[in-house]
């Protein structure tokens, strides 16, 4: 699910770039919503999965 919601923030870089639109705001929106969830995935519920891994191998 990360890796599909990192796939749509930069899609959505490209995608605001080239359209003719005044909603150009909205698109740089959606990829820093995706930014920030992914943030949150990566310092949460990763984290401490990793830190479970590692404190299962001593």
């Amino acid at each position: 699910m990360t890796i599909f919601i990192d796939l749509v923030m930069i899609a959505t870089g490209p995608i605001g770039a080239l359209v003719a639109s005044n909603f150009k705001w909205g698109y740089s929106a959606f990829g820093c919503a995706a930014l920030f969830w992914i943030y949150f995935v990566l310092c949460g519920p990763a984290l401490k999965a990793a830190k479970d891994a590692s404190d299962d191998q001593i």
